[in-house]
């Protein structure tokens, strides 16, 4: 029985390390592309930082297909359908990424080409960012199968070396002035590279993964592939859609109002983006460990138990940092922004972030249990009636009321969602307990 403890200890131990090692790797990716929105805000003017939030968004949208087609999956599907074949299924999505992401960067370029329509203004900060696409779509393939594979420390890792580059950066871009935010993008893509071989010559020293493999032919481990991607996949994908729907959206729309007011949008955001990506690093070491656990025994009461637990926790952190960041918001905007646009704006950014502490509880609380399970499509019921929500009654009011029509439709709809969650909830566990 003390065996039984001193094992059940120690394997908590391990995960609360993995848990502090993704905060800090998670922190790492972050606060970089925080610092460059945040530099694009403190040198480009409103109105050609407005365009930038609106073509950021189109950035964002590619991001949440990949994490739908391949990140979440591979979360899953690492450590249970490819274990026996994980490094082989690792390279081979990385490689479906790479090329993915190349033809993302082309037609995403040509875009911005054509709506970088501001006078005066250069493109190549825009030109430099869109460049960081692969890059950094290799580098999340590679810092999520870390996880899966249990060398969280070769993620930090990777992130420590694309850090490095990038702080080098830091200096020459505050000398650069307006070209700053470019000299960052660039140095961005450089750094992401740089992280990947670094991960990738760690995983290449796992032999004893090489060795113990279930010998695959290509074609039929890419098929395999492909089909489990797919069959997961496109329900994680159209909940992400969903989510970018009813959170990034409105940049745009606002942009066609009036340039200014998605700055002011994208300004307060860039607020809020660590309290998401610290989210994001507690919940990318949870998930295949939750998807084991509640794939060995799915009882209605061990998913509530789960659920509570997860809601309440992000509950929690989401409000205290809100709260917190709210009230200092101002002092916050003249240290790092210094423009007289992003301050004196009220209860804004309290009710910009009040929609975090709703999106916490029903994705990172309730759609932890659904992607646990592998059942994405219960996550996108509840995501598609935020996704309408937001349609129905959000956009409208962006487009009516400008930036504060935004910020209270899109609570609204995150509202909306909340029981929407709770009612797929609800039937699922009431299934499971008729089967058990």
């Amino acid at each position: 029985m003390a065996t039984q403890v001193n094992k059940r200890g120690g394997f908590r131990a391990s995960h609360f390390l993995m848990l502090c090692v993704s905060v800090a790797d998670q922190g790492l990716q972050s606060g970089m592309l925080f610092g460059i929105t945040v530099g694009a805000a403190r040198f480009l003017d409103p109105e050609q930082y407005g365009s930038f939030a609106a073509l950021y968004t189109v950035f964002l949208f590619f991001v949440n297909v990949q994490h739908g087609l391949s990140l979440d999956p591979l979360s899953v599907l690492g450590s249970t359908v490819f274990s026996k074949n994980q490094i082989a299924y690792v390279f081979r999505l990385w490689k479906f990424n790479l090329y993915v992401s190349l033809f993302l960067m082309i037609c995403v370029g040509a875009v911005g080409s054509m709506t970088w329509n501001i006078s005066g203004s250069s493109p190549t900060f825009l030109f430099a960012f869109y460049a960081c696409i692969p890059p950094l779509f290799s580098l999340g393939v590679f810092r999520r199968a870390c996880y899966v594979l249990g060398q969280s420390l070769y993620s930090l890792a990777g992130s420590l070396a694309h850090a490095l580059i990038v702080c080098c950066a830091i200096p020459i871009s505050f000398h650069c002035g307006t070209q700053g935010p470019t000299i960052m993008a660039l140095a961005m893509a450089v750094g992401a590279a740089t992280g990947c071989s670094v991960i990738v010559a760690l995983l290449l020293t796992m032999g004893n993964l090489d060795q113990s493999a279930v010998e695959t032919p290509h074609n039929t481990l890419t098929a395999d592939i492909f089909r489990h991607h797919w069959r997961y996949g496109k329900f994680a994908m159209g909940a992400l859609v969903c989510t970018w729907l009813s959170w990034f959206s409105y940049a745009p729309v606002l942009g066609t109002k009036t340039l200014t007011d998605a700055a002011i949008y994208r300004a307060v955001d860039n607020a809020f983006l660590p309290l998401a990506q610290v989210l994001t690093a507690i919940w990318a070491p949870l998930l295949p460990i939750a998807s084991r656990r509640l794939n060995e025994v799915p009882t209605g009461v061990r998913i509530v138990s789960m659920v509570k637990a997860a809601s309440l926790g992000v509950v929690a952190l989401s409000a205290t940092y809100v709260l917190g960041t709210s009230w200092s918001f101002d002092t916050l905007a003249k240290t790092v922004y210094k423009r007289p646009e992003y301050t004196g704006l009220g209860f804004l950014p309290l009710v910009m972030g009040a929609f975090f502490v709703l999106y916490s509880a029903s994705d990172f609380g309730i759609g932890l249990a659904f992607r646990a399970l592998n059942r994405p499509e219960l996550v996108l019921r509840f995501a598609a009636v935020g996704a309408v929500a937001s349609v129905v009654i959000g956009l409208p009011l962006a487009l009516t009321y400008g930036v504060w029509g935004a910020a209270v439709g899109r609570v609204i709809a995150s509202a909306i969602q909340i029981p929407a969650a709770v009612l797929v909830l609800r039937h699922l566990v009431s299934r499971l307990n008729r089967v058990h």
